[in-house]
Formats: C-alpha cells, structure tokens, sequence
C-alpha cells in the first residue's frame, strides 16, 4: 500500500494596510469620542441603560453581597422573582 502525498497550498498573509500604529490611533480616536459623548450622563449618576434594570439587579447584588458577607453561598433567592441565584447573576 502506497500512500500518496497530500499537496498544500501556501498561504498568504493578510496584507497590512498602512503602519501598525493607524489601528492604535483610531482605536484611540474612537474611545476618545465615546467618552466625550457619554461622560455628561455618567458623571451626573446617570446609566447608559435606562428602565428598571437598577431596580431589579441591585437588589439581587445587594442579596447576594449580604450572604457571602454572612459566609453563607446561596443557592436561591427568594426575595426577587424567586429564582436561582446563577440566573441572576449573569
């Protein structure tokens, strides 16, 4: 039994477009720009998710950070819709 060779194709590197510092910089650029847009709302205390969601996961984290603090790890919590505590944390 004789056992042919595979061929393989060469491959070619992605080109580079331009110095590897221009990806640096516009990432730099981009952040720059969020930042100046959102920090009027994020200094005033504000979110950038509106709603209940304060409302429903910061007592579950507050739940959860009082159990541990009691050295105890739970499993459920009753308090907020009554489901495992893995749902709620994720």
């Amino acid at each position: 039994m004789s056992v042919s060779p595979v061929a393989t194709v060469p491959r070619s590197r992605p080109r580079q477009v331009g110095p590897a510092w221009v990806g640096a910089l516009v990432t730099l650029i981009v952040a720059a720009g969020l930042t100046f847009l959102f920090w009027p709302t994020l200094w005033t205390g504000g979110g950038l998710v509106g709603g209940d969601i304060y409302y429903y996961f910061l007592p579950q984290k507050a739940f959860y950070a009082d159990a541990l603090q009691r050295g105890e790890l739970p499993v459920w919590n009753n308090l907020v819709a009554s489901l495992p505590i893995a749902v709620s944390l994720f």
